[in-house]
């Protein structure tokens, strides 16, 4: 009993030195190219929202129409990071028989409000966005 606190312990220290999110610390041991691709693709989050910050973009001001709905560059951005750091983990971890699918539904979602993001965003965010959508169009496969 004492090993599996001290296994789980280790497994949250390690992704606090890394500074990742806990659900992407927890996937490392059992998908390590999903965590990986996760982690990229939260910092291409991060990245993307920092250069709208530094060319002076606000990201609530941005706004996209899909879906029938209109979308902020924050909301989609932020969704996206949400997916890769908490959503995906979760679903991998359930272990659900249909996990691999749940996840390609989500990032091809992702992939499309991101393409419509880029036709309605500055030129000054563009290499950032291209950036973002290089890494979630590297998703590895899932192994169940």
């Amino acid at each position: 009993m004492i090993a599996r606190y001290l296994r789980a312990f280790v497994q949250a220290w390690r992704g606090a030195v890394r500074r990742e999110a806990p659900g992407i610390a927890a996937l490392r041991s059992t998908q390590p190219e999903l965590a990986e691709w996760c982690a990229s693709v939260v910092s291409a989050c991060d990245a993307l929202l920092a250069a709208a910050t530094a060319a002076q973009v606000d990201p609530d001001a941005t706004i996209v129409r899909a879906e029938g709905r209109d979308h902020t560059m924050a909301l989609i951005v932020k969704g996206i990071r949400f997916h890769a750091a908490e959503e995906y983990p979760f679903i991998v971890r359930g272990g659900d028989r249909h996990a691999a699918l749940a996840l390609q539904a989500s990032n091809l979602n992702d992939r499309f409000l991101l393409t419509r993001l880029r036709e309605k965003s500055p030129v000054l965010l563009q290499v950032p966005l291209t950036a973002l959508s290089t890494s979630l169009d590297s998703m590895p496969p899932l192994r169940l």
